[in-house]
């Protein structure tokens, strides 16, 4: 497969986001910056900190009780989802360029409450110049992508946060249908199909319910095929009857300190929504 050298990536990226998406360049930036996370500390101590941050008094996440443990894990997650579906997805619609990163080399920039604010790209690290690739070959790059960077990211949050990986996918896919699907074309010249055909194809992530051969990548040892970043929402009505967009799973992010619940929770109006987390 053909490659892209380091340093064509973000003067890539900043010209492809200049003109279309002037808002959101900064997501991937370069590797001096800021600071990024220390990878070998894993996540737990970002997730703490976070937690903090947004008043939870508490010197461990064991401290917590599970359920609002989780909902702090799938909080953060929001963050790391959309600052990295938008370059990665923007720039292999438009581009047919794939920015894979391994996990465990992910430059991620925190910003003063511990969100994700940005990524940097490695700079000794090529990206796949999919252009000419077959659709076959894209599709074997998302695969790729979602499980050697999200399936250690999210395997990693459910172990440190206790957060339900079903959960953590769905965040993941509501994002990547949202960019796809609302954005990603935005000033794109009518005539330009290549661009169209990859967003149908990164499309199929979240548009095909069941997908042995993606599952077996990024859920080893599932018995199911089913896919799990499979339709992250469906459509429901808000309390005036009027029509909205829910997540299929409930995120309970109402169990944080001012955080307020989505307004299409699918949970609204449930006798056991405002529970006490339980441990």
């Amino acid at each position: 497969m053909p490659q892209v050298s380091a340093s064509e990536v973000l003067p890539m990226w900043q010209h492809l986001s200049q003109r279309h998406w002037p808002e959101w360049g900064p997501l991937l930036r370069g590797q001096d910056d800021q600071q990024a996370l220390d990878r070998q500390a894993g996540l737990a101590p970002v997730l703490l900190a976070f937690g903090q941050h947004l008043g939870l008094a508490a010197d461990s996440l064991h401290c917590l009780p599970t359920a609002q443990r989780a909902a702090l894990a799938v909080e953060w997650a929001r963050s790391l989802c959309w600052r990295l579906t938008v370059p990665v997805l923007g720039l292999l619609v438009r581009h047919g360029i794939g920015l894979g990163v391994p996990a465990a080399r992910l430059p991620l920039l925190l910003d003063a409450d511990c969100r994700v604010a940005a990524w940097s790209w490695p700079a000794d690290l090529a990206a796949q110049d999919l252009t000419a690739a077959p659709d076959a070959a894209i599709t074997d790059w998302l695969h790729n992508w979602l499980a050697e960077t999200w399936r250690p990211l999210i395997d990693e949050l459910v172990q440190c946060g206790q957060a339900d990986s079903r959960l953590l996918w769905q965040v993941l896919a509501g994002y990547w249908q949202w960019w796809l699907e609302q954005a990603v074309l935005q000033g794109a010249d009518p005539l330009e199909t290549a661009a169209e055909h990859r967003q149908q194809l990164a499309l199929a992530i979240v548009r095909q319910r069941d997908w042995p051969a993606l599952v077996a990548r990024i859920q080893p040892g599932s018995r199911s095929g089913r896919n799990p970043l499979y339709a992250p929402w469906r459509r429901g009505q808000d309390a005036d009857g009027q029509p909205i967009l829910q997540p299929r799973l409930c995120c309970h992010r109402d169990r944080l300190p001012g955080v307020a619940t989505c307004p299409g929770c699918p949970l609204a109006g449930s006798p056991h929504k405002n529970e006490k987390p339980r441990s």
